[in-house]
């Protein structure tokens, strides 16, 4: 069980960490939006011992869209509350 336990945790830390380098080397790849294709081609890299190909890649993009999912719910958060202030600020 505690064996178990520690691959577990090894896993996440090593997971967290290679998204991690993922995200740092799409941000700082200034020549592509949003680090389109470099932050996906260094996840599937650093799976590849640990997935077989086509694991790597349905990983690196499904970590795209939930990102994108929650960046667009983020902006229209702030949208939301934005248009809620500026009523507020109106109607006081």
């Amino acid at each position: 069980m505690r064996r178990c336990f520690a691959l577990c945790v090894a896993a996440f830390l090593l997971c967290a960490g290679l998204y991690g380098l993922a995200w740092t080397a799409g941000f700082l790849a200034i020549v592509v939006p949003a680090g389109a294709g470099i932050r996906e081609a260094v996840l599937v890299i650093g799976l590849a011992p640990y997935l077989p190909a086509g694991g790597a890649l349905v990983v690196a993009l499904l970590s795209r869209v939930v990102a994108t999912i929650v960046d667009v719910s983020l902006a229209g958060i702030g949208v939301l509350m934005n248009r809620l202030a500026r009523r507020s600020a109106q109607a006081g």
